[in-house]
Formats: C-alpha cells, sequence, structure tokens
C-alpha cells in the first residue's frame, strides 16, 4: 500500500511574485540602460571631431521597449548627403581623426562598472523588501 504525504506550503505565491523578473528587474535595469546610454552619448559627443558641431549634436541613445530592456543602442546621426559622417572620420585616415569613437566607447567602459554595481544593489535591496 503506497503512503501519502500531505502538506501545506504557506507563502508561495508571495515568493512567486517575488522571483518575478519583470517586478524586481524593470526599474533597476531600465535605469542601469538609461545611465550607460547617457555616459556613452556624452563621452561621444565629448569626444567628437569639432568643425560644426553638427556631428557633437548628433549623439542620441535608445533603451530597448521591453518591460526590461535587454539592449541600449546609441547612435550617431550625421550625414553628409548619403553617406555616414561619422564612419567616414572614424575609418578614414584621410582626415585624420581615424578611431575617434572607438576612443570615445573605450574611455566610457571604466564607468561602466560602477553603473552596473550600483545597479545589482538596486535589485538587491528590491529583493530584500
Amino acid at each position: 500500500m503506497a503512503e501519502s504525504i500531505k502538506f501545506e506550503l504557506q507563502g508561495l505565491q508571495q515568493l512567486l511574485a517575488r522571483l518575478d523578473s519583470d517586478a524586481l528587474l524593470r526599474k533597476p535595469v531600465r535605469k542601469l540602460m538609461s545611465s550607460i546610454g547617457r555616459r556613452g552619448k556624452e563621452e561621444g559627443r565629448s569626444s567628437a571631431p569639432r568643425r560644426t558641431g553638427t556631428l557633437a549634436g548628433s549623439f542620441a541613445y535608445r533603451v530597448s521597449p521591453k518591460s526590461v530592456p535587454t539592449f541600449v543602442a546609441i547612435h550617431v546621426k550625421a550625414k553628409r548627403g548619403s553617406v555616414s559622417y561619422p564612419r567616414v572620420l572614424e575609418y578614414s585616415p584621410k582626415h585624420g581623426h581615424k578611431g575617434w569613437l572607438l576612443r570615445a566607447v573605450q574611455a566610457a567602459r571604466p564607468t561602466f562598472s560602477a553603473i552596473l554595481a550600483k545597479a545589482g544593489k538596486e535589485i538587491e535591496a528590491a529583493w530584500r523588501r
């Protein structure tokens, strides 16, 4: 004859609600992505070659529209005719600015660790509530 055990588990719904990644991660991750986007945009603007200011003024960022964002994209939208002006300056040795955008990204990278650490603390604090 098979034995059966009956038990009652209290608090399961509360635990499942806390494990819901949307509720736990939505705000801290969106803040994290926005901070990274802002920092990348600022570093790009400050590093952009300047003649008219069009290039520096064309930096923008966009955070993933998902509830818990999965990416942030930093765009440089300046064009000269149908040619991507930032791309020409980044890769063409002719203009004397080769690698300017890569250097800007590399300069911004160390600050991302602090932004990630802050987001981690916010997620941990939300979990403890």
